[in-house]
């Protein structure tokens, strides 16, 4: 049992890595039935090093390097704030979005981001789920009952927007530093969990119109930290108030 434990595992973390677009061949070799556990587990293990080697010095390349350490919070932190920034940015111009914004949920960032250099594996932490970006054409019935998400659901953070609230009434929710307008239709960047109605969000799932893109949320944020390396840029975030509760 734990020599197939063992094997799952390696090619578990194979195919999460072959999302970086590498892939690495690995010779394969009969092991007879009638041999000791003891010989299997050393033949296994022989066969599996090369591609572990190959798999950790991938995941331990550099990408880029932060300016400090970012961290989870509610209802605002400097984590949340940096992904959703990210997200805002690389899928409006992707896409051409105007009056767009953004909502994700903390729960799925999975670890902090170091102060310093920041790796594959790092992210690969950070998103270890296989979630893809999706984007909503959301009405104003839509957006009153994300406003009450912000609120009284599961922890978000947001980008390209404001919502304060006194107490749990709210008071104002800003979509592009203006009042957000019942007629007008926006653009919500997601990710395909909360779309399809995850961490309460069910009435996401009746949008009908949407655009599933295909782009993996890990990829995306990995692209734009590379992108800022090459640029000589280091990661920072806005420690800005987004949700204000009075």
């Amino acid at each position: 049992m734990l020599l197939i434990r063992q094997i799952l595992l390696y090619v578990f973390i194979g195919l999460l890595f072959s999302s970086c677009k590498h892939i690495y061949l690995v010779d394969s070799e009969m092991i007879g039935i009638a041999e000791t556990a003891e010989t299997k587990s050393l033949k296994i293990d022989s066969i599996i090093l090369p591609y572990k080697i190959q798999l950790d010095n991938g995941l331990d390349s550099v990408i880029g390097y932060s300016q400090f350490q970012m961290n989870n919070g509610f209802p605002n932190g400097l984590l949340g704030n940096f992904i959703a920034d990210l997200l805002l940015e690389s899928i409006s111009s992707k896409y051409h979005l105007e009056n767009a914004f953004v909502l994700i949920n903390n729960g799925g960032l999975r670890r902090y981001l170091p102060e310093g250099k920041i790796t594959k594996r790092t992210i690969f932490e950070l998103m270890p789920f296989e979630n893809e970006i999706v984007i909503l054409s959301v009405d104003s019935g839509t957006i009153q009952q994300i406003t009450r998400t912000l609120i009284f659901g599961d922890e978000m953070s947001v980008a390209g927007c404001k919502a304060i609230f006194d107490d749990t009434l709210l008071k104002s929710f800003q979509i592009n530093n203006e009042e957000w307008n019942p007629s007008v239709i926006y653009h919500l960047i997601t990710i395909d969990y909360l779309a399809n109605g995850g961490s309460g969000l069910h009435y996401l799932k009746s949008v009908e119109k949407r655009i599933v893109t295909s782009i993996k949320f890990r990829d995306q944020i990995m692209e734009y930290i590379e992108q800022e390396s090459l640029k000589g840029n280091k990661l920072k975030a806005v420690q800005d108030v987004r949700i204000q509760i009075n």
